[in-house]
């Protein structure tokens, strides 16, 4: 069910001058599509020399089927861990020693959570954010009636913390159901907005996924 709605930024800011940099990186499909429209409408094409990272596979999926194969898939579910993947690939290349080999821009939310620049950064790799996209929460009133169609349920995903504080806005706490979260960085919302005794999923694939929320279902866990 969806809790929040995204939305490209418009008018789209230009797309920076990507001779500069050595890597694009990407950690989230929204950014995706947002870069691609952006180079559409200024009719630029990604240069062969410049590297595309990409978190988890289905932002590889979506980098693939509209840009090209990305360089460097990270499975960790997060921003921080491709982060540090990306940060030990500039430093084995030497990158750190090359201004613009430890390049990278960032395609990202207009508001974002600072894991993954910050990791780079403080290995000294230049990050320049390139904010494309928006998201917005549903209006509490009306998500919470979509809830209450739905109501109950034993166990409840999360997969962003926008997600998390959309969800919180419409159904305050405390929470009779079993929280998950996908990566720590969701985990660490739900445990800012008040929600414990949280499970975290390592990975956004079917399989970590769904022994999250088995954990989380078990009696004791809660």
């Amino acid at each position: 069910m969806a809790v929040t709605r995204t939305e490209a930024l418009h008018p789209l800011p230009p797309v920076p001058d990507l001779a500069r940099f050595s890597w694009i990186a990407f950690t989230s499909r929204n950014a995706v599509a947002a870069f691609v429209t952006a180079l559409q409408g200024q009719g630029l094409e990604v240069p062969g020399g410049i590297r595309i990272a990409v978190v988890g596979r289905g932002t590889g999926g979506a980098v693939e089927q509209s840009l090209r194969a990305p360089d460097l898939v990270s499975a960790h579910a997060t921003g921080a861990g491709l982060a540090h993947i990306l940060r030990s690939r500039i430093q084995q290349e030497g990158g750190l020693e090359d201004g613009k080999k430890g390049r990278v821009l960032w395609p990202c939310a207009e508001s974002t959570t600072p894991g993954f620049q910050h990791t780079l950064e403080a290995a000294g790799v230049i990050v320049d954010p390139w904010p494309c996209y928006a998201t917005r929460p549903i209006d509490p009133s009306a998500l919470r009636v979509e809830l209450q169609a739905w109501w109950p349920w034993g166990a409840c995903v999360f997969a962003a913390p926008s997600a998390v504080r959309a969800f919180a806005a419409a159904w305050p706490l405390p929470w009779s159901f079993a929280p998950v979260a996908i990566g720590p960085t969701t985990g660490a919302a739900l445990n800012a907005v008040g929600v414990r005794d949280v499970v975290v999923s390592e990975g956004t694939g079917a399989g970590p996924l769904a022994d999250a929320v088995v954990r989380a279902l078990s009696p004791g866990t809660r």
